[in-house]
């Protein structure tokens, strides 16, 4: 009699927890259908549009013919550019913008030394670069970036002083307009403040090929055209990337 009581026993415990196990999978199984669904990430678009805007250094650049040195004050710079993510990491930039630098002065020169001058030169590139990013946190990126394309500069310069050896003689200029090779360097610090929207700032590092700035018109006959070395720029500046 007590060994049927005791099975009887263990077979009421085992239905009531089997019970109490079902009944506890069911109340899950409820509160996890009343659980509303986690909404999908949305992704950015591949494509962007790409913004900057800040101050350029333009280097001091010297002629071949005479031999002096085109000095420029700061000025500004304005980038404008669309873009294209093809990897996680990688993406193809093609831009164009402008480069605005005041002459400060011009100075030394072979038969004939050049000084003061007034004017300015701009700059207006047209590149492709590649960018390649790497990332710093969960919302902050490093990109490289390197390009290369065609640069088309316009020389206005002015009230250039010659000196030969008796009195200087005022009134010459440089006016011309020219195309040269460009090439860039850069790196740009950009941090997520949206889906689609990144803000940040960077440096570009650029040098061209020889810039021809015409012939050294004034009083005197006019001259072979001068040709700088090249022009040399940084370019520091604040920018933004919206994807769209």
């Amino acid at each position: 009699m007590k060994k049927m009581i005791t099975v009887i026993g263990a077979c009421a415990l085992a239905i009531s927890t089997a019970a109490s196990a079902d009944a506890l999978a069911l109340m899950n199984q409820d509160d996890a259908d009343d659980t509303p669904a986690m909404p999908e990430a949305s992704v950015a678009s591949s494509w962007y549009f790409a913004a900057a805007v800040g101050g350029n250094i333009a280097l001091d650049a010297e002629g071949k013919e005479f031999g002096s040195t085109f000095k420029f004050k700061t000025g500004i710079g304005l980038n404008l550019g669309v873009g294209y993510a093809f990897a996680k990491n990688l993406a193809v930039e093609v831009r164009t913008g402008i480069l605005w630098n005041n002459l400060k002065e011009v100075e030394g020169g072979t038969g004939g030394t050049l000084s003061g001058g007034d004017g300015h030169m701009y700059q207006v590139p047209v590149m492709a670069s590649v960018v390649y990013t790497v990332p710093l946190n969960e919302k902050t990126n490093l990109g490289i970036k390197a390009g290369a394309g065609m640069q088309w500069t316009d020389f206005n310069v002015d009230s250039i002083t010659v000196s030969t050896g008796g009195a200087p003689t005022d009134g010459y200029a440089f006016k011309h307009k020219s195309a040269a090779f460009r090439w860039e360097v850069g790196l740009q610090l950009a941090t997520e403040v949206a889906t689609n929207v990144r803000i940040g700032g960077g440096v570009i590092f650029s040098g061209t090929s020889e810039v021809n700035i015409g012939s050294m018109t004034g009083p005197g006959p006019s001259s072979p055209d001068e040709k700088l070395k090249g022009l040399y720029n940084i370019s520091l500046g604040f920018g933004v990337n919206i994807a769209f």
